[in-house]
């Protein structure tokens, strides 16, 4: 079932919590972007409700950037709240708790395993990933369309399949 950037990018912050670590907010989107283009892939489907644009330093989630802005390049202290991005819930029941993603298993596995492959890379370095020769990032933001345009699903989850399909050969 698919989520919110900001509840996803709670899942990476409390895994680096889990270990005495902080990511920045630019570690986050790329984590994020990156867990949904092996969700889209492998499971075929969404893991975020809300689509990645193309910014000047990759695929950027509009809503997760609003809510960690305040960080700028210093590391996320603590977990998004309930209130803090657009979409999140703003009863009063869960007005200022973190927000909570509810995920499968396997979306749970595949956000284990982007941790665990490409969640100790420098921001720049999860950046420099979504720079390379024909990425969807690519695509969008140097062959044209330009900055603030949504990353097409589709063309993530097919640089996704082909990326599987280098790894394994």
């Amino acid at each position: 079932m698919a989520a919110w950037s900001a509840e996803i990018a709670n899942e990476f912050i409390r895994r680096a919590a889990a270990e005495n670590r902080a990511l920045t907010q630019m570690q986050l989107q790329k984590l994020v972007y990156i867990a949904h283009g092996w969700n889209l892939a492998i499971n075929g489907e969404k893991l975020t409700h809300d689509d990645p644009q193309a910014w000047d330093y990759g695929p950027v989630y509009r809503d997760l950037w609003e809510a960690l802005r305040a960080y700028g390049r210093a590391p996320v202290t603590r977990e998004i709240r309930n209130g803090e991005y657009l979409p999140g819930v703003l009863d009063d029941e869960t007005a200022g708790a973190p927000a909570r993603a509810r995920l499968g298993e396997d979306e749970q596995a595949i956000i284990d395993r982007v941790y665990q492959n490409y969640g100790r890379f420098h921001a720049f370095k999860l950046s420099a990933l979504t720079h390379e020769p024909d990425t969807p990032w690519t695509q969008v933001y140097g062959e044209g369309s330009g900055r603030f345009h949504e990353i097409n699903p589709e063309k993530i989850r097919q640089y996704f399949l082909d990326l599987a399909a280098r790894q394994a050969a």
